[in-house]
């Protein structure tokens, strides 16, 4: 997951929030560290980092992953990094987008 953070063009990263199945698996893994109590170890931390370049997720996708119960989990976590990558997720859904360029007009 670093290796695709790392070296993965824009267009390939927002074409990985397209695609439903891989970001439920994402969260899937997430859900898993959870479970295991892994919080702010390295996996979370690249499943998060690579969720929050994902520019094309939609507020649906997430919803239906059921992202912000999980979410919410982290965010009990103080980790700076961790909440950051979070803001980010929620900011980059195209409706958060949207609903960003209405309020600056």
């Amino acid at each position: 997951m670093q290796a695709v953070v790392k070296f993965g063009k824009g267009i390939i990263l927002d074409n990985f929030g397209k695609n439903p199945k891989l970001i439920n698996g994402f969260i899937q893994i997430l859900r898993d560290c959870v479970k295991f109590k892994d919080l702010d170890g390295e996996l979370p931390r690249a499943v998060l980092h690579l969720l929050s370049r994902c520019g094309s997720i939609t507020d649906e996708i997430l919803q239906k992953a059921k992202f912000e119960p999980i979410a919410k989990r982290f965010l009990i976590n103080n980790d700076t990094e961790i909440k950051g990558y979070i803001k980010s997720i929620r900011a980059n859904t195209i409706e958060a987008k949207e609903r960003a360029k209405v309020a600056e007009q």
